[in-house]
């Protein structure tokens, strides 16, 4: 966190083993488990090889269950708070970061508050926090650092907004923590190949030509808050579909949903889905009108496909436009761009 640099990436943790707590909330719901909280915060704690999980510790309306408070807590060199969810105990959390201050003798620690929540033109964030444990020590990190981005009647395609002001005028900038690839399609991609006795995805055998896991909603533009641009890729699909790849074959497409949508889709891996995308050449992912970012970028880039996708203010660490992702910034460029790269094998597979 200390090494934040100025294209919003951060960097949490160099040294081996950095010791870190998670809090999240109480969830009584057995339908309603921990979401982004479990498939990305906890499991990405528990199986890092930097950062060396202490416990989880969990609120619930403004309060914080407390069953291994000790001295251990004054080791800890991280806290990291799944803030869409401990919104509610912000009280509760800055009493116990006074407590912990307390036990270690007001030598602070980092604390970073992470919100995968969808409220994508605010952050949700206990700000007090940074006036107890000081400002150079927490930092707040959002899924989406984009705002102001909405679907443009004139140009039939979104436009892109600009980066989220800071939360408070005295802290500093947000991060920008991009949705990963959950461990449970990541696993499930391992999986799949072990049963082919395959060890890369780049050794599948593809014979899906494009996929785009979207199902078009009936009526366009009822629903402009989401489905004009996903909408429009699978139009754009559908035309492609009835075009000939070659003198023997029409170009193979699937547009539609694979597996559960909602909350149980959120949650739960589809052994179809994976399939479906280690047999795609090419997988569109286009983001929803209002806002940037979803896990699909990063599960198509995993699956060993060539992903095309729409553009967006900030592309995760490492991607590069025509290097290691195709950017469309318009339905007449994917149909361009799609073409090009069916027919261009090389190309396609060097990307």
């Amino acid at each position: 966190i200390q090494k934040y640099n100025p294209a919003h990436n951060p960097v949490l943790a160099e040294a081996k083993k950095t010791k870190v707590r998670l809090f999240t909330e109480v969830f009584q719901k057995k339908s309603h488990p921990m979401n982004e909280c479990k498939h990305i915060l906890y499991d990405g704690l528990l199986t890092s090889d930097v950062l060396d999980l202490q416990g989880v510790t969990y609120t619930q309306k403004d309060k914080v269950h407390l069953n291994d408070f000790n001295q251990s807590w004054k080791d800890d060199q991280l806290w990291v708070l799944d803030a869409h969810h401990v919104i509610e105990s912000c009280n509760a959390i800055i009493n116990l970061i006074e407590q912990t201050l307390e036990v270690r003798n007001q030598k602070p620690w980092m604390i970073l508050g992470v919100d995968f929540g969808d409220n994508h033109d605010s952050v949700q964030d206990c700000s007090e926090v940074a006036k107890i444990i000081g400002q150079d020590y927490y930092r707040v990190a959002k899924r989406s650092i984009g705002v102001n981005r909405k679907w443009n009647e004139e140009l039939q395609f979104p436009d892109r907004g600009n980066i989220q002001p800071q939360p408070h005028p005295d802290q500093r900038p947000i991060l920008h923590i991009p949705y990963p690839i959950r461990t449970d399609i990541s696993r499930g991609i391992a999986e799949s190949l072990r049963q082919q006795n395959l060890t890369n995805p780049l050794q599948m055998e593809r014979n899906l030509d494009i996929a785009h896991f979207y199902k078009r909603q009936k009526e366009v533009g009822t629903m402009a808050y989401y489905d004009n641009l996903r909408n429009g890729v699978n139009v754009v699909l559908r035309f492609l579909e009835s075009m000939p790849l070659s003198t023997n074959r029409k170009i193979r497409v699937f547009a539609g949903l694979v597996g559960s949508d909602k909350r149980k889709g959120r949650n739960d891996a589809s052994e179809e889905y994976v399939k479906t995308m280690l047999q795609s050449k090419i997988i569109v992912v286009a983001q929803r009108d209002a806002w940037s970012d979803h896990y699909r970028l990063m599960e198509a880039l995993s699956a060993g496909a060539l992903v095309i996708a729409d553009e967006t203010l900030v592309l995760p660490r490492g991607l590069r436009d025509r290097e290691s992702i195709v950017i469309f910034k318009s339905f007449s460029d994917l149909r361009d761009q799609l073409f090009f790269y069916l027919t261009h094998e090389n190309e396609r597979t060097a990307i």
